[in-house]
């Protein structure tokens, strides 16, 4: 069953509420990137690399990718065609690499990062291709079977060729997929627990208490129907924190810039919860401030 909405589970806390909460996630990265088949307008080379932007989406007419995908590095089947690709790219938009300068053979250095990526997209889907960019990733399908992904930019701003730009081969096919046909529900859990007083003994982490003045850190992992974590780049890092009940009991603080997780420090003894939203999607997490 669908999660609820975040602005009617407000609604429903009490001070008994049961919250949805689980394992821990990781950092996210970049949101997916897909670009349209049109071929796009003479860049300007930019004097360094610089990281893909969002581009607008659209619809693979092989079909949409499979949640229940799976994926491993296995033989690359379809490194031919993304080589050709980059070739055709190279002779049709010369401008942006330099050609005096490459890493091995066809390894040039890409001076527009961007357009380069978008282009190499365009090149496959002329040729018949759904392809888009997952960061600056290159996934690639010919069928509903099978998807692949590939690295074709090194992280000092080469073109990247041959198997070492193969990445994963899915089956059946992993993309393309939206946050919203991933995402199922978001798991508040609590990763750490630390007092000022250097303590011996604190509540162990499954009890959710944090003795007041002590600093709890918790983390938001959003996760699929199978509640494996959904990849970073697919829902980005944007992530609403929201204390619907007890929100004078605690002191929420910024973790180190890192969106998904939040310090919570006791105040006042008694019951709060915590929540995250992705995506519309929401979960929470009930917990006590002791003595």
């Amino acid at each position: 069953m669908k999660p609820l909405s975040f602005h009617r589970m407000l609604g429903l806390f009490a001070l008994a509420a049961a919250a949805a909460c689980s394992d821990s996630g990781s950092t996210p990265t970049q949101p997916p990137v897909i670009v349209a088949p049109p071929a796009s307008p003479t860049p300007t080379p930019s004097a360094s690399p610089t990281t893909a932007p969002p581009a607008g989406a659209t619809s693979c007419a092989i079909g949409k990718g499979d949640i229940d995908a799976r994926c491993a590095r296995s033989s690359a089947r379809l490194l031919g065609e993304v080589e050709a690709a980059i070739d055709r790219l190279v002779r049709a938009q010369p401008q942006l690499f330099d050609l005096r300068e490459e890493i091995s053979p066809g390894g040039y250095r890409v001076l527009d990062v961007p357009s380069y990526l978008q282009g190499v997209v365009r090149e496959m889907v002329a040729a018949g291709f759904c392809a888009q960019l997952l960061g600056d990733q290159l996934q690639v399908k010919n069928s509903q079977d099978f998807s692949e992904e590939y690295d074709i930019i090194t992280s000092t701003g080469f073109v990247r060729r041959g198997p070492g730009a193969y990445v994963k081969f899915c089956s059946p096919a992993a993309f393309p997929l939206t946050v919203e046909d991933v995402l199922y529900r978001v798991h508040v859990l609590p990763v750490g627990l630390e007092c000022p007083d250097g303590r011996a003994e604190v509540p162990s982490l499954d009890k959710r208490e944090i003795p007041t003045g002590c600093t709890m850190v918790i983390t938001a992992t959003p996760k699929d129907k199978n509640l494996n974590d959904v990849d970073p780049r697919l829902h980005g890092d944007e992530i609403k924190w929201d204390v619907p009940l007890g929100d004078f009991r605690i002191k929420v603080e910024d973790y180190h810039g890192v969106p998904f997780n939040m310090k919570v420090i006791g105040v006042e003894p008694g019951e709060f919860a915590i929540c995250a939203e992705v995506a519309s999607v929401a979960g929470c997490m009930n917990a006590t401030v002791t003595p």
